[in-house]
């Protein structure tokens, strides 16, 4: 298995290209094998950094992010680190205000028996997972 950096798989997945549709996001999606060989590896640091760029710098909508993500985790050649945890915070974020990360912070902080997570952050803070602090 091999790992990935996030700037490794956002230049497979867009290229130098802001392009989500070109025949390079498509192979890899699709399933093909990297030279090296073995599976690809997308821990859920680079997957959350991923998101980020799609969203923040490429200015994607959550429909868009959606498609990429399925692919992404339907890909036979990508194993996703906590793939389960990915599933649940994309519902989250597809249909809610705040963004991937904070959704992810308040998964994880659930899995690890928290009963909410602080924040500062109006829009986290929106979600149940929440609690804001007043500054």
């Amino acid at each position: 298995m091999i790992g990935l950096d996030t700037n490794v798989l956002v230049r497979w997945l867009i290229g130098d290209e802001i392009d989500l549709d070109q025949p390079r996001a498509q192979a890899l999606l699709a399933g093909s094998t990297v030279d090296q060989g073995g599976p690809l590896f997308v821990n859920i640091v680079v997957f959350a950094e991923t998101i980020w760029i799609l969203v923040r710098r490429m200015r994607q909508p959550k429909s868009r992010v959606r498609e990429v993500v399925a692919k992404m985790l339907d890909a036979a050649n990508l194993v996703i680190d906590q793939r389960r945890t990915i599933e649940l915070v994309v519902e989250q974020f597809e249909k809610g205000p705040a963004d991937f990360a904070d959704y992810l912070i308040a998964e994880l902080n659930r899995q690890a028996g928290c009963i909410t997570t602080m924040t500062f952050d109006k829009t986290a803070a929106k979600s149940p997972a929440f609690t804001r602090l007043a500054e």
